[in-house]
């Protein structure tokens, strides 16, 4: 049930019952969520500080992808947008996560 009460000293009406509960929950709920998305972002975010980066952003098919900043070791090479890198250093590649794995272990500052 819902109560309706009128404050004597400003004449507003509060609504007081289970659906000013209701929307509480939602919006508890709906913090709760953004809070742990939040967390998410950050731990993700996290986990990249320290490991090379291969200097372009390339996707899943291990073409080169439309994203780059022209400071990026890979722009000043000259790659440019949908090159699909095939081997490095004359090494075929199996897929994007042995691109990822030799870009780690080379040490930074290596061309």
């Amino acid at each position: 049930m819902t109560d309706y009460l009128v404050d004597d000293k400003t004449n507003l009406l509060t609504v007081q019952g289970s659906f000013s509960r209701i929307w509480r929950a939602y919006l508890v709920a709906i913090l709760a969520i953004s809070l742990l998305l939040q967390i998410w972002a950050i731990v993700i975010t996290l986990s990249y500080v320290g490991k090379n980066f291969p200097g372009f952003r390339f996707e899943p098919t291990l073409t080169v992808s439309s994203f780059a900043l022209a400071a990026w070791p890979g722009s000043q090479a000259g790659l440019t947008q949908q090159e699909r890198i095939l081997q490095v250093e004359g090494k075929q590649l199996a897929g994007p996560d042995e691109l990822w794995r030799l870009a780690r272990s080379t040490p930074a500052g290596t061309p």
